[in-house]
């Protein structure tokens, strides 16, 4: 039976940038090429909104990513590359909680504090928003 490409699957490019390994062979269009570390560091202190919006751009892009295309080895090269990002990521969602507790916001809008908001407002279990 002859493979077909899964409905709604994206272009199918998978970044070379992705895992920061070898392709495995896999040609990468040009058009999904990753702009200098100290391109996106510049622009992320020039403009914050900007930088989370292109973290949201990028995981619906990675969430679409056909994986079906990506060998074991290439599979597993990436795994352990989102292992790390996704630590980054947990450090910045933290960084915005300090701010905002920092800020005083939670008490603003009414909150008793800033656990009580995360819990009530974003769902959050009240023990994890303790932590």
């Amino acid at each position: 039976m002859k493979k077909q490409r899964p409905s709604g699957a994206g272009s199918g490019a998978v970044p070379a940038h992705a895992s920061g390994a070898a392709t495995s062979g896999m040609a990468v269009p040009r058009s999904t090429a990753v702009p200098d570390a100290a391109d996106v560091l510049d622009a992320a202190t020039a403009d914050p909104m900007g930088a989370w919006a292109a973290l949201s751009a990028t995981a619906r892009a990675v969430a679409d990513a056909p994986l079906w295309r990506c060998s074991d080895e290439h599979l597993v090269d990436l795994l352990r590359t989102l292992v790390g990002d996704l630590a980054r990521i947990d450090a910045a969602r933290l960084a915005l909680i300090r701010e905002l507790d920092t800020r005083g916001w939670a008490a603003a809008v009414g909150a008793t504090s800033t656990q009580a908001w995360l819990a009530q407002a974003l769902r959050v279990d009240p023990r994890t928003a303790a932590a």
